[in-house]
């Protein structure tokens, strides 16, 4: 049974070298801020790092002390089973509800539950596609 719930994702932009990473997931850590979910990636000349934070005030606080940029954009934190096919059935109600997915990404730590993160054109209707 896959529950949903409304959360910030913070994304930032930072030169893409070796150790900027480990630099930017330290200054949260450093002010106690739990990650929730994130994922990171290059394009280019820059690395992302896309992270849903358990307190994103303190979370903004902390990438603004380190003097990070980021942006802010609404997305859905999706608990489900951690069973084969539980992504595709959440993909498959936001399909039927006819909504598009900006993006999404998703982890499990091979115990019962998964964590999946999904932006849509419509999170407030996603919302209702999957609690119901």
């Amino acid at each position: 049974m896959a529950r949903a719930e409304t959360a910030l994702e913070l994304t930032v932009a930072a030169p893409n070298r070796p150790g900027e990473l480990a630099k930017i997931l330290k200054s949260l850590a450093d002010k106690g801020v739990n990650l929730r979910a994130y994922t990171a990636y290059v394009d280019g000349e820059f690395g992302y790092l896309k992270a849903v934070a358990s307190d994103v005030d303190a979370a903004k606080d902390a990438l603004s002390a380190a003097g990070y940029h980021f942006t802010e954009k609404p997305v859905l934190l999706v608990t489900t089973d951690d069973t084969v096919g539980a992504a595709a059935g959440v993909a498959a109600a936001l399909a039927a509800a006819g909504l598009s997915v900006g993006h999404s990404h998703g982890s499990s730590a091979g115990g019962s539950q998964a964590l999946l993160v999904f932006n849509t054109n419509d999170n407030e209707a996603a919302l209702k596609a999957i609690n119901g």
